[in-house]
């Protein structure tokens, strides 16, 4: 099984592809990638191309730690 698969499962990612994943001294990076061409609203479920944060840079998000290592997940959207 490849490192990408198995983060995946463990994290319990759905809607992504894991490009990458970087192991780091104090940290684990996950790099993310969409799959889907429409978001929706969590809230309300309405779809769109369109989004609100039009930044150029990666989004990044901390996820639970894995064993004494920070998590973090970062996707460019």
């Amino acid at each position: 099984m490849r490192a990408t698969s198995l983060v995946k499962q463990m994290l319990g990612l759905k809607g992504v592809v894991v490009s990458e994943v970087s192991l780091l001294a104090a940290e684990i990076v996950v790099k993310l990638e969409l799959t889907r061409t429409k978001l929706s609203c969590p809230k309300c479920k309405y779809k769109t191309h369109f989004r609100y944060d039009t930044r150029t840079v990666n989004s990044r998000w901390r996820h639970l730690d894995m064993v004494i290592r920070q998590t973090w997940l970062s996707c460019e959207l």
